[in-house]
């Protein structure tokens, strides 16, 4: 089953204008943070935001247009544009071919554990906003 998706220009000028401003975020704490350790934050914290966007989104009133809205620039343009698989894997291969391959791997399951670790907490926060509302 071969399904076409439609590319709206709304969609795609929300996703665009998000990834600019999560890259240039990205790219600001990297110039003043250089190194692999920022890295590694700025994907840990990437994670968290996105899962945190999805739990808040899940318990919101949001209409699906709405939500989706935000799904496409905060999830899909900034936290895209923000955390970087390939400079995660670029340092890895480094890190490899210079011979420090525990760091390598340390880096590698810290960054993967420490991303679906703080997506899963993102998630859960986001869900419990509700109930702190009410308060």
């Amino acid at each position: 089953m071969n399904q076409t998706a439609k590319i709206y220009p709304t969609q795609l000028l929300l996703v665009a204008a998000g990834g600019g401003g999560g890259t240039a975020m990205r790219y600001g704490l990297s110039v003043a943070f250089p190194g692999l350790a920022t890295v590694l934050w700025i994907n840990i914290v990437g994670a968290f935001i996105l899962g945190l966007l999805t739990g808040w989104l899940s318990v919101r009133g949001f209409s699906q247009k709405i939500a989706m809205q935000l799904r496409l620039f905060i999830g899909t343009g900034m936290m895209g544009g923000f955390t970087t698989y390939s400079t995660f894997a670029v340092g890895i291969s480094r890190l490899a071919t210079e011979g420090d391959i525990v760091t390598a791997l340390l880096y590698g399951i810290l960054t993967v554990c420490g991303g679906i670790s703080a997506a899963f907490l993102g998630t859960v926060c986001g869900r419990c906003s509700q109930g702190l509302e009410r308060k």
